[in-house]
């Protein structure tokens, strides 16, 4: 019965595989590897924006299930900041376009089912002449399969904001670095709180809270699809922003040493179930470091 149960699945992953090997030798893309991409981080002061899976979707107009409710605009934005080539901006999408290497079987699997699926309609949106960034470069953690050497790779990652003054814009439910050591190397955190669910529809409030952040600032942003559009708009006011999505979450699940995406109390994990209200974190510095509030009014998450 086991046998029986697991063999079509089986097939169909191997399937994938084949038909995503064709695709890679195809399609020669190249991605940068994350000392590259720190480098232009740190030392070039480069901004990124991230395209996952759920990004990707959106701009092809499939619908999903998410703390954001697709619309043309959204895919629209989405699809003008891929195809940017603005220099002071890299660009990431998935490694898994080059190759799966180091992931977990099950990692593997989604990856090489997700471009079977959909490699065919992105293709025509990249550009096999760009160096792109790795947009699982701040999911350092739980897809890979060795996590021997995790310790070393979030002292390099944290080099990005050592004796930074940080500003992040993110989810009511996100708390980067609270209760957690990641960001404890920065000279001064400040924050700007947006809702949690479908913060695109306040887009425009989002961005005229971020204009009046002093430039010199580092600007860390998690907050969905409307993070990669976000950096992108910033950057070309001249600051440098940086889409980070989960890496506070892939931290926390680091410091648990946990095998699979499991709920943390009190931050919203949209992979994991979300959040309960009674979880919800008390923390004095967390709400000192509050500047400013958006859609708040208008969210029952905020």
């Amino acid at each position: 019965m086991i046998i029986k149960k697991y063999i079509p699945r089986f097939l169909i992953n191997i399937y994938s595989y084949i038909v995503y090997i064709k695709f890679i030798r195809k399609n020669k893309l190249n991605i940068l590897d994350d000392k590259e991409i720190l480098n232009k981080i740190i030392l070039e002061r480069k901004s990124i924006a991230r395209f996952g899976d759920g990004e990707l979707k959106w701009i092809l107009g499939i619908e999903q299930v998410s703390f954001q409710d697709g619309s043309l605009e959204l895919s629209k934005r989405l699809e003008e900041v891929l195809r940017s080539k603005d220099n002071n901006i890299l660009i990431c999408i998935p490694k898994a376009f080059n190759n799966v290497k180091g992931y977990t079987y099950k990692s593997k699997c989604f990856w090489c089912n997700f471009i079977r699926w959909h490699g065919k309609d992105i293709i025509s949106y990249l550009d096999l002449k760009y160096n792109y960034g790795d947009s699982t470069f701040t999911r350092w953690y739980i897809e890979y399969k060795d996590k021997t050497n995790m310790k070393k790779k979030i002292k390099e990652i944290m080099k990005i904001w050592d004796n930074r003054n940080v500003v992040i814009i993110e989810g009511s439910q996100t708390k980067t670095g609270i209760g957690n050591e990641l960001l404890n190397n920065c000279k001064s955190i400040k924050r700007i709180i947006a809702p949690s669910k479908n913060s695109f529809d306040f887009y425009n409030d989002i961005l005229n809270e971020a204009k009046k952040i002093d430039k010199n600032n580092l600007i860390l942003i998690a907050l969905g699809p409307t993070a990669t559009i976000l950096a992108y708009d910033l950057t070309k006011l001249g600051y440098q922003a940086l889409d980070v999505g989960h890496i506070d979450i892939e931290y926390e699940w680091y410091i648990r040493k946990a095998k699979k995406k499991i709920p943390i109390k009190g931050k919203y994990v949209n992979e994991a179930g979300g959040i309960m209200e009674e979880e919800a974190i008390n923390d004095l510095d967390y709400e000192k470091s509050i500047i400013a509030k958006v859609g708040e009014k208008n969210n029952e998450n905020i």
